[in-house]
Parts: structure tokens; sequence; C-alpha cells
């Protein structure tokens, strides 16, 4: 094969993987996360435990 139709196969591979992540990102968020069925208190220690989380890891 040659490298120019390789690269254009390896283009076609990435941009569908993004258009799939994108996809399945979108309907996570719909079906989960628009509405976690937990109070407000919930949510706030969720996201403090999360921050705190990433924190030690590095993520920010």
């Amino acid at each position: 094969m040659e490298a120019a139709a390789r690269k254009r196969e390896r283009v076609l591979a990435e941009v569908s993987q993004r258009d799939v992540a994108a996809a399945a990102t979108g309907r996570l968020n719909e079906s989960v996360f628009a509405n976690p069925d937990l109070s407000p208190g919930q949510v706030t220690s969720l996201v403090d435990i999360l921050r705190e989380f990433r924190g030690r890891t590095g993520d920010f």
C-alpha cells in the first residue's frame, strides 16, 4: 500500500474515533450527568471529592 493511502486511512480512523467519542460523550452526559438523582449537597460533596482526587493525580 502506498504511503498516501496509509495516511488517508489513518486520518479517516482518527476522525471516526473522534466522532464516536463525541457521540458517546453526548449520550453519557444526557443520560447520566444531566440528572444524577443526587441532592445538591451530594453533588457538592461528589465534586469536592473528585477535585481532590484529580488534584492528587496531577490532573489539575
